[in-house]
């Protein structure tokens, strides 16, 4: 075959290619060490409370992560139904709804911590949106100022949720 070269072999030896290769990994535990019992049961007890500590922040990372994405796709939707300084309504995609739609439809299996208070927002913003569509949305304007109402609650709602979770940063010598 003319114009076509045969790749040549590299001068590299199985140790060369063996080395330009790794792997690391480490195994994380959030357990307290069950030897450690036997060993000192007052270390044990302090191992198991951190433990019982980690969860409990974990436990309330994974509820605020689902209230705060929840509350940003419902504002979302508010912000859009909301209308101009104009007065005239915001264009509104329905990938808009289809992100709140989507949202609520895996909600249950992602509240792994059973957030009852979350779950309520939830169903109430499932009613709403059940068999609701962008061009009802734009077309009718009464649809449009009740979503837009119910979204606004939803979002207040969401917000009361997420507030006692914020964490804030204090800096050496800044007032509490």
């Amino acid at each position: 075959a003319v114009g076509i070269e045969r790749p040549r072999a590299l001068d590299v030896s199985p140790a060369q290619v063996a080395g330009s290769f790794a792997l690391d990994w480490s195994y994380v535990s959030f357990q307290a060490p069950d030897r450690l019992e036997h060993v000192n049961r007052a270390l044990f007890e302090g191992a198991r409370a951190k433990y019982a500590q980690r969860m409990a922040a974990a436990y309330d990372e994974v509820k605020l992560a689902l209230r705060e994405t929840l509350r940003q796709t419902v504002a979302a939707i508010a912000d859009k139904l909301t209308p101009g300084p104009d007065g005239k309504p915001k264009a509104f995609r329905h990938t808009v709804l289809d992100d709140l739609q989507q949202c609520l439809g895996t909600c249950d299996l992602r509240n792994i911590t059973d957030d009852d208070e979350l779950a309520g927002v939830v169903d109430s913003l499932r009613t709403l949106t059940r068999g609701l569509d962008a061009a009802t949305l734009r077309e009718f304007e009464t649809v449009r100022t009740r979503v837009m109402a119910v979204a606004r609650t939803a979002t207040n709602e969401l917000d009361a949720l997420v507030v006692p979770f914020r964490r804030a940063i204090r800096l050496p010598g800044a007032a509490v």
